[in-house]
Order: structure tokens, then C-alpha cells, then sequence
């Protein structure tokens, strides 16, 4: 009886395909999907500097920060609507870090592969959490974020996050889009 069901199968597989030619063509082009990823990921601090860590000069001057003063930066070019979406949140955040807890090298290192990480994931909005700083003391990872955002290519523009996001203590980042 399994002869029979192959035979029957063969048969309407043959009536289906009649008049269907191969492709000539070995080769298939695809195209990756840039808007598969869906869901907020929290990429954790790698060790090494990625290669773009010349971006940022510690030893700069830097312009000091409070604890409270909202951000906000855009680079020439870059439309005033979508710096208006990214402030008012309307640009989905792709990824998340959070630098509380690290040293401003570990930090500067975590930025770095962030970004990066991120640019080749295509995810064009970010949202990195710096906190505030202490109670009685600068905030010393916002001031230098603040300097560090400004200088890479990758960044189009950042502003403070939406209280419900992190307030004066967080940033979304708009990246470049490949």
C-alpha cells in the first residue's frame, strides 16, 4: 500500500509541477531585514576598548555637569522633527545600558561597544542611564557622557530621557542609520 500512496503522490506532484522550468540562476541574493529586531535588549559592559576608542580623550576639557541639568545635543544636519521625536520619546529604544556602579574607564569602554555593538545590530535609538551622581558630588560619568556623545560619528544627537525612562539621570541617542 506504501507503493501505491508514493505512486499517487509522484503523480500529483508531477500534474502540479507540469510546465514549470527550472531557474538557470545558482546563485540567491538576500537582504537582510533591518527591522528584526523587536525587543529592547541590556547588552552588558564588555572588557576590551573596541578600536573607536580614539573618539574620546580623557584628559579634555570638559563642561561640568549638574546632577538635574537636562541634556540635549544635535549635530548640524540632522532634522529639528526627529531631534522633537527622540525628546519626546517617539523613537523606539532598541537597546539599553545602564553605567551605574563603573569606573569612568570601564564606562567609557561600555559606551564604546555599545554604540558600536548597536550601529551594527542597526538599532537607531538607544537609551543609556548614567545616573545622577552622589548626593554632595558632580555627577562625574553624566559630565563625562555629556563629552563623550558629542565626539563620536555614530551619535547624531542625545537629550535627557522622559522621567518614566530615567529623568536627568539617563539619555536616549539617536544613531546614524547605515
Amino acid at each position: 500500500m506504501s507503493d501505491k500512496k508514493e505512486q499517487d503522490d509522484n503523480a500529483l506532484f508531477k500534474a502540479a509541477t507540469r510546465g514549470v522550468k527550472p531557474l538557470k540562476v545558482d546563485k540567491v541574493t538576500t537582504r537582510k531585514n533591518k527591522k528584526t529586531i523587536t525587543k529592547k535588549t541590556t547588552l552588558k559592559p564588555k572588557e576590551s576598548p573596541p578600536p573607536s576608542a580614539v573618539y574620546f580623550s580623557q584628559e579634555s576639557e570638559m563642561d561640568d555637569v549638574d546632577a538635574n541639568q537636562l541634556l540635549s545635543f544635535r549635530k548640524p544636519g540632522l532634522q529639528q522633527g526627529k531631534f522633537r521625536h527622540l525628546k519626546q520619546a517617539k523613537i523606539p529604544i532598541g537597546a539599553t545600558l545602564d553605567l551605574h556602579g563603573l569606573t569612568s574607564e570601564k564606562a567609557c569602554t561600555s559606551v564604546l561597544t555599545f554604540i558600536d555593538d548597536s550601529c551594527f545590530s542597526s538599532v537607531r535609538c538607544v537609551l543609556i542611564i548614567h545616573g545622577k551622581g552622589g548626593r554632595n558630588s558632580k555627577p562625574v560619568l553624566k559630565t563625562k557622557l555629556n563629552y563623550w556623545l558629542k565626539q563620536h560619528p555614530a551619535v547624531m544627537a542625545f537629550c535627557s530621557a522622559l522621567p518614566k525612562d530615567g529623568g536627568a539621570g539617563a539619555v536616549y541617542v539617536l544613531l546614524k542609520s547605515n
